[in-house]
């Protein structure tokens, strides 16, 4: 599994790295695919402590993306593997249903939850802060964080100074529409649709409450 920004020029040194460990699968000679998913919609799940004060905030401005679930990405797997020989060598983008901006992410969600959910952008650094609970001593918002602790292992300081990069970059890239796009790789190679932005938080409203 790769991402959906990985490329050759990638200012993301994460999406940079994915590009780099393609390459080297398509080296070994082994049957490979490569998925490369845009972003989670299990993003919502880390941001749960903020959705249910209200509000959504990330590092995030106009651009747009198909929120794509976890199972969805399973399901594609399970086809894949099933019967791998037409797979391989083969790069497929995944992407949920729907294109959204995360404005209409936050209100989508709203209307699952019934009640008002407002998205407000704001720098990645402010955010790192509000998501590793470093602002004025307040307990931690939720645990994005934790999607990159090697990284902090590895160089011994706090908070994910890897991960903020990925972010930072990327939050460009998706205003510049490079995690936007919808296909049918999940449904044909998978066996069903995709799930909705509504049907997974129909599906996980207990994180939300």
């Amino acid at each position: 599994m790769s991402q959906v920004s990985a490329r050759s020029d990638a200012k993301s040194h994460s999406a940079r790295e994915h590009w780099l460990a393609e390459r080297v699968f398509d080296w070994s000679g082994l049957n490979v695919a490569h998925i490369r998913p845009t972003y989670f919609a299990e993003w919502l799940l880390y941001l749960a402590p903020m959705i249910r004060q209200g509000v959504m905030y990330a590092p995030f401005t106009t651009g747009r993306h198909a929120p794509i679930a976890g199972e969805d990405q399973a399901r594609v797997i399970v086809g894949i593997l099933e019967n791998p020989e037409p797979h391989r060598g083969k790069i497929y983008p995944l992407y949920g249903p729907v294109e959204l901006t995360h404005d209409e992410i936050a209100k989508l969600v709203g209307g699952v939850l019934g009640r008002e959910i407002t998205y407000q952008s704001m720098p990645i650094e402010k955010w790192a802060e509000v998501v590793a609970g470093a602002s004025a001593g307040r307990p931690p918002r939720n645990d994005a964080g934790s999607l990159y602790p090697e990284a902090d292992r590895i160089t011994g300081r706090p908070g994910s100074e890897f991960l903020v990069q990925h972010l930072r970059e990327v939050a460009i890239d998706h205003t510049n529409g490079i995690f936007a796009g919808t296909n049918e790789f999940v449904e044909t190679i998978g066996g069903q649709p995709p799930l909705t932005v509504e049907a997974f938080v129909a599906k996980h409203s207990g994180a939300f409450v």
